[in-house]
């Protein structure tokens, strides 16, 4: 594999010796690069700033940069200005993934939304959009706003709505169809918004139908063997029950089914096979740090135990960029020994899926050639970078 990767970076440019040279020079200090999928590893930052430990955040991406939106940390002083919101971050931060460094977008006083905790986020074509969230203390205050964040003009505004909007709410998700915005559950921290009360939890999208995954109140959460389904075209809510995973066996020998949590994160990869889901960490009467796969064309789970090297994790975000590499971000850890939780700031990268070729070439020229980020996009472009890829491998040019 590798040796393919290699015969296409020197296709891709007109100076093939410099390349090479790049290249055997790297061989000959033992340093390989090779593309593990299914392997979970730690994202060391660079030099610089970065946003403090936290939960409740958000997190979305483009191919280059990921965005992070708010959190929580009851350890760490708030930064809004206002004393009732003691521990809320009103912060966008923007992740280089080509740079590993963090840039500081938006701060308190910026017009910013003030609801900075579970709110709901995705990512639409250039803009960020952003609803619902909660204060501190949470459900004394929440919001039923929609913000939008352009990433080209790095501008933030509110958007003016029409019609009878959601109640105030946090804990909610949401999903775009076609021209429509979908908002599902929540809760105001007394009340929710479904018969069937649920916060927390997550959404698949098929084109067809919206699937509810896991979630639940504060005393309970709901299983992921069955997972409710709203038809788009008949408005019209069902049960798909789903298959256990044939080649995994639980220690009691049941049906090998994730266990029901709620506070995970989720994110839905295309390939080949079809449209599916992974589902990370999670909490209910206990803290997991197992990763799951849900096929969206069979509804069968796959375990992914192996590849689960971080301590167990909640209140953490996820994103997925086109490719099929999965980014974790934050949440609360707990350590099984003391039996002690805290807050952290890490980032984990894991591919799970097999990606184009590009894709490891890009990865192979960064970890070959990492001064080419320096680059101009001009002088990447006289190498023979294809134009759509530039914007990856220099730090000059940013989307």
């Amino acid at each position: 594999m590798l040796i393919y990767i290699l015969l296409i970076v020197v296709v891709w440019f007109g100076n093939a010796f410099q390349v090479i040279d790049t290249l055997s020079r790297m061989m000959r200090r033992r340093r390989m690069y090779s593309f593990r999928p299914y392997q979970i590893n730690r994202i060391q930052y660079a030099f610089g700033v970065a946003p403090k430990p936290r939960s409740g955040h958000r997190i979305v991406c483009t191919e280059r940069s990921i965005y992070c939106f708010g959190g929580f940390n009851p350890n760490i002083p708030s930064n809004t200005g206002v004393i009732r919101d003691v521990s809320l971050f009103q912060e966008l931060w923007r992740y280089d993934t080509l740079s590993r460094e963090w840039e500081l977008i938006f701060g308190p006083g910026e017009e910013m939304p003030e609801e900075l905790a579970s709110h709901a986020m995705l990512m639409l074509g250039n803009s960020i959009l952003i609803f619902g969230g909660t204060c501190y203390p949470f459900g004394t205050r929440c919001s039923n706003k929609l913000h939008i964040f352009n990433t080209i003009s790095k501008k933030l505004a509110t958007v003016e709505t029409r019609g009878t909007p959601p109640q105030e709410m946090y804990g909610q998700a949401m999903v775009v169809h076609e021209e429509y915005l979908y908002v599902i559950g929540g809760t105001t921290g007394y009340d929710y918004s479904c018969d069937v009360h649920r916060y927390r939890h997550e959404l698949a999208y098929d084109g067809e139908k919206i699937y509810i995954l896991g979630g639940g109140t504060s005393s309970v959460a709901f299983t992921l063997s069955q997972i409710p389904a709203f038809d788009l075209k008949k408005n019209a809510w069902s049960v798909v029950q789903t298959k256990p995973d044939p080649t995994f066996t639980l220690r009691d020998n049941k049906p090998a089914f994730p266990e029901a949590r709620k506070c995970h994160s989720c994110v839905q990869i295309e390939s080949a096979e079809g449209p599916s889901v992974v589902i990370i960490g999670g909490y209910d009467t206990c803290y997991h740090n197992d990763i799951w796969k849900l096929n969206l064309r069979t509804f069968e789970w796959r375990c992914f135990s192996k590849v689960c090297t971080f301590r167990p994790l909640f209140f953490h975000d996820a994103t997925v960029t086109r490719g099929g590499c999965v980014y974790i971000y934050g949440g609360i850890t707990c350590n099984a020994i003391t039996n002690s939780i805290k807050r952290i700031s890490n980032m984990y990268k894991i591919w799970m899926t097999i990606p184009k070729l590009s894709e490891m070439c890009i990865e192979a020229l960064n970890f070959y050639a990492p001064h080419l980020k320096e680059s101009s996009p001009k002088d990447l472009l006289k190498l023979g970078v294809p134009p759509p890829f530039v914007d990856r491998l220099t730090t000059k040019s940013i989307n």
